[in-house]
């Protein structure tokens, strides 16, 4: 296979994505968060989490969790349970401190949630809801698609509301988010809600593959084939070598070239501040830096875990993390066991000190672009420092 046959499906993983504000996708509230979906300053979007993601949710700042359906039976991401809608409701409130509610039970049909109804019911909720808010489904399309319903009802009730959605915003929003709704029922509520036509012709997302969203929700589309994420956890790789072919990861490595010196970014850790410095005071995961860094010291142990003797989470090796923080080497052997081609380009969280990085790293990509006819499948996400 040639070097650019390679690049069919690229990634380039960092820590959060938002290198690039696609149909407002890329925003993240937090690195914890980065696979959330903006569809306004107060609401955002997702698929079915796994237990740490609703812990991570909180901690990223959302105040209510909704979900679109009632789920009774419990799944799992290789070793990373997802719970049941009951358990979700429990982490949610008990344990996370947030408002939580559902929106189909579980004897509801599916398509309900293309019904003018049940945005009806969505609205009556976010209404009540502390904000932000996350609303989530299975793969984010439902979601997606109740959330910007919901935007589309609050203009044509209110002229002043921002961010203002009618007919044709509705459709060119949910294909920059990689969903094309061409159900029946669906088009006509959203004309019912806005007061146009039926739309005939949904324009569809420029990407493709439509299939994107069932196999990694997490990830947000750009254009073509090309993607955007954060971090990749080890547990996702299997899924994401049936759809991409190569990951370019766009984080530091585990010391410096030339000069060798030590340059591990930080991994996300539950109940643990965000960017509070790899090396800094004896070592981010030290126990006393650990201990003084807990975002609430007053977190049940079962927070973590029911049989964790502390309240915080001290390595994450899912994230390819070590003693130290996140270890590149570590990815990079892990991703070559899948099969997938992979890259390392090292950007990372030091753009400013790492300018010589950042050179090479913009010859790398432009060499891609210009060698890749058609543009190729592809996925990119960036770091900390390109989003602020």
């Amino acid at each position: 296979m040639s070097f650019t046959a390679t690049l069919s499906l690229l990634l380039v993983a960092g820590m959060s994505s938002g290198l690039w504000d696609v149909a407002s996708a890329v925003e993240p509230p937090s690195p914890k968060a980065w696979w959330t979906k903006k569809m306004s300053p107060d609401l955002y979007t997702a698929g079915r989490m796994t237990e740490s993601q609703i812990k991570y949710a909180s901690e990223a700042g959302f105040r209510s969790l909704i979900s679109m359906f009632t789920h009774e039976t419990a799944s799992s991401q290789g070793e990373e349970r997802i719970p049941t809608t009951e358990e979700e409701e429990d982490i949610a409130t008990r344990l996370s401190g947030m408002y939580y509610n559902t929106i189909l039970g579980p004897d509801d049909d599916y398509f309900l949630y293309a019904e003018l109804e049940t945005i009806e019911k969505v609205t009556s909720i976010l209404a009540k809801a502390p904000k932000p808010v996350l609303f989530h489904c299975m793969v984010s399309f439902t979601a997606t698609f109740a959330s910007l319903a919901y935007l589309a009802n609050q203009t044509a009730n209110d002229p002043e509301f921002q961010p203002a959605v009618d007919s044709d915003e509705f459709y060119r929003l949910a294909a920059g988010h990689g969903h094309l709704y061409v159900l029946p029922a669906a088009r006509e509520t959203i004309s019912i809600i806005t007061g146009e036509p039926v739309e005939e012709n949904p324009p569809a997302p420029d990407i493709t593959a439509p299939g994107w969203a069932n196999v990694y929700w997490l990830l947000k589309p750009v254009i073509k084939n090309w993607y955007i994420a954060g971090q990749i956890r080890e547990n996702y790789a299997t899924n994401m070598a049936g759809l991409l072919d190569t990951i370019i990861n766009a984080r530091l490595q585990a010391s410096t070239v030339p000069e060798g010196e030590p340059s591990q970014e930080e991994v996300t850790l539950l109940n643990i501040e965000d960017d509070t410095g790899t090396y800094e005071g004896g070592g981010r995961q030290s126990d006393e830096r650990l201990l003084e860094t807990r975002i609430d010291p007053e977190k049940p142990n079962e927070y973590v875990d029911p049989e964790s003797d502390v309240n915080y989470v001290s390595r994450n090796f899912l994230e390819f993390g070590d003693d130290i923080g996140y270890n590149e080497t570590i990815e990079r052997m892990s991703i070559a066991d899948t099969g997938l081609g992979y890259y390392s380009t090292p950007i990372g969280e030091y753009l400013v000190r790492r300018l010589f990085w950042l050179l090479w790293s913009v010859d790398f990509f432009i060499f891609y672009f210009l060698q890749a006819s058609g543009f190729p499948k592809t996925i990119v996400t960036c770091v900390p420092d390109l989003v602020s």
